[in-house]
């Protein structure tokens, strides 16, 4: 929904709905103006039976337009990392939620092994003439 500027689709009309257009631009796609009206409705209602009828209008709306393809979870996530770098997963899987990316594994908790890059840098030192 365009509701929140988070929404990587339409953030400015998110960013308008959010600040009761005092940021942002309304929406002029005649959809998402739909879109807008029909969560508006969806929300001024208690009627269960009411919202089920707005709720199908509104994925009929995103199932005609596809205004987005998403990502999809559990996809293996490729990453490089140096051996010298420890505690990261053998495996991780891309998804945006939780966690944004590769955030879920942590990253703050990944170390580098000191005694390697110091070895290394050593090697290096003792091979220059």
């Amino acid at each position: 929904m365009l509701t929140t500027q988070q929404e990587l689709e339409w953030p400015k009309w998110g960013q308008y709905y959010e600040t009761k257009g005092q940021g942002g631009e309304p929406p002029d796609l005649p959809s998402a103006v739909r879109l807008r009206d029909l969560f508006n409705q969806w929300l001024g209602t208690a009627s269960k039976d009411e919202q089920a009828t707005i709720w199908h209008q509104i994925l009929q709306i995103w199932a005609d337009e596809v205004f987005s393809i998403g990502t999809v979870g559990g996809v293996l996530q490729p990453i490089v990392i140096s051996d010298n770098l420890h505690n990261v997963p053998a495996k991780g899987v891309y998804n945006w939620d939780p966690g944004a990316y590769f955030g879920i594994y942590k990253p703050d908790r990944f170390w580098f092994n000191a005694e390697a890059g110091v070895k290394s840098a050593s090697a290096g030192a003792d091979d220059t003439p």
